[in-house]
């Protein structure tokens, strides 16, 4: 059974970076902020590929195929770029390269645990009442 599902369809990690270009007219114009099925990075999507939908959220992009849903994550300069978009109304033709998720981000992974955890556990070490990590003489 897959991990993440999406409208009855699996949805999986895809496995290579798609670079796509949001430059025509069509992909700006008539793009709506805020909406993650019409902004112009999903209209470019659409154009430009064979895809039932896009889904283009604050750090991952869902597009639609047949069978299943491929999962993208965006870098942080076009992460920003969107914020921008839905904030200010203003989108620059540019390119734009869809990234594999790296493994910490996986469907499936684990979220990580904190610094200084008990990495068994996930819960942080009570260093009051603990007996040393190593020797120590205390003082008499």
């Amino acid at each position: 059974m897959p991990k993440l599902v999406l409208n009855g369809k699996p949805v999986e990690d895809t496995k290579r970076n798609l670079t796509i270009q949001v430059n025509r007219p069509q992909d700006i114009k008539g793009a709506t902020q805020t909406d993650d099925q019409n902004c112009p990075i999903a209209r470019a999507l659409k154009r430009g590929f064979n895809v039932l939908s896009v889904s283009v959220g604050a750090g991952v992009v869902y597009v639609e195929l047949k069978d299943r849903y491929l999962r993208y994550v965006m870098s942080r300069e076009d992460q920003e770029m969107v914020r921008a978009y839905d904030k200010a109304g203003y989108f620059r033709p540019t390119t734009i390269t869809l990234l594999v998720p790296p493994p910490s981000k996986a469907i499936g992974a684990r979220a990580g645990t904190k610094s200084g955890s008990n990495t068994r556990t996930g819960r942080a070490r009570n260093v009051r009442n603990a007996p040393p990590l190593r020797h120590v003489r205390l003082p008499h």
